[in-house]
């Protein structure tokens, strides 16, 4: 068992280092990630991410998130919003020009990963999906379990 940890382990720095494209001045990479755990959020109609809650979510302290809501504020693609019912609680929403602009490098991340995948088996994808998900989902039960 001890080998497939360490093969773990290194396939995931691996992974992690890979280049897939190349990021643009405009967004950084965590930038891109950060907005879309927020996209998704909105796209599936789950209610508006706090900023305590993307902590949570994504394993960052808070006040790092802070400055980085605040980086997407200042660039005019996130802002921060609040219920009339509940007015102490700050949202965060991804302004439409916030959109656009994940959406140009979501697209062109697409079109580099799928030269990449198109020289693999779809049944090898689907195998490698398939187990890196059930690694997922047994890391997070037992997260929950703690």
């Amino acid at each position: 068992m001890r080998d497939y940890v360490d093969a773990v382990f290194h396939f995931k720095r691996d992974f992690t280092k890979l280049q897939l494209f190349e990021f643009s001045d405009v967004m950084t990479r965590s930038e891109f990630f950060f907005l879309g755990d927020i996209i998704r959020a909105q796209q599936t109609g789950q209610d508006l991410y706090t900023i305590g809650s993307l902590a949570e979510k994504s394993n960052i302290s808070p006040a790092a998130i802070s400055r980085t809501v605040k980086h997407l504020t200042q660039k005019g693609w996130l802002q921060r919003v609040s219920k009339d019912s509940d007015r102490r609680t700050v949202y965060l929403k991804v302004t439409d020009q916030g959109l656009k602009e994940w959406t140009q490098i979501k697209d062109k991340s697409a079109a580099y990963m799928a030269d990449y995948l198109a020289e693999i088996k779809p049944e090898d994808l689907e195998t490698f999906l398939r187990v890196g998900y059930q690694f997922i989902d047994r890391v997070n039960q037992n997260k929950k379990s703690l």
